[in-house]
C-alpha cells in the first residue's frame, strides 16, 4: 500500500531522480500543452516527492507536489500519470530545446510577478502619502 505524507521532512537537500516532459500540440485546435513529472528523493533515508507541472506551453502553468514514504511509490504513481497522459495524445519530448522554452516561460512569469509586486508597492506608497493643498504648494515652491 502506498502512503502519501501530507508534508515533507526536510526537502532542502533532496535531489531529482527522474524528470519526464510530455507535450500535446494541435495547432488546428489551438492546443499547446505540457506535462512534467519529477521524482525527488533525499540522498540518505526514506521518503520521496513527486512534482507535477502542467499547463499551456509558454506559461509557467500550475504545479502540485505529493510526498510519499517510499521512492517506489512515487515512481509507480509517476508511471500511472504518464500512462494516462500518453493515452490522451501526449508525447515525450527531448528535454534540451523544450527545457529552454520552459525556463524562458518560467522566467517571464516570475518577472511579471515581480513587476506586479513592485507596481503594487509603488501604488501603496503613493496612496499612503497624504497630500494637502499646503503640502503640494510647499513641494512646488521648493
Amino acid at each position: 500500500m502506498v502512503s502519501v505524507s501530507p508534508r515533507p521532512i526536510n526537502t532542502s537537500v533532496w535531489t531529482m531522480r527522474t524528470r519526464t516532459t510530455l507535450h500535446s500540440v494541435d495547432a488546428a485546435g489551438n492546443r499547446f500543452r505540457f506535462f512534467v513529472i519529477e521524482v525527488w528523493a533525499p540522498p540518505v533515508g526514506t521518503g520521496a516527492a513527486l512534482r507535477k507541472r502542467w499547463g499551456r506551453i509558454g506559461t509557467e502553468g500550475r504545479s502540485d507536489i505529493l510526498y510519499f514514504d517510499e521512492v517506489a511509490g512515487a515512481e509507480h504513481y509517476a508511471e500511472v500519470l504518464l500512462r494516462r497522459r500518453r493515452k490522451r495524445g501526449y508525447v515525450e519530448v527531448a528535454s534540451s530545446p523544450w527545457r529552454l522554452l520552459e525556463l524562458e516561460a518560467e522566467a517571464e512569469a516570475r518577472l511579471r510577478q515581480i513587476r506586479q509586486r513592485l507596481l503594487r508597492a509603488r501604488d501603496e506608497r503613493r496612496a499612503a502619502e497624504v497630500r494637502t493643498p499646503e503640502q503640494l504648494a510647499l513641494k512646488l515652491a521648493g
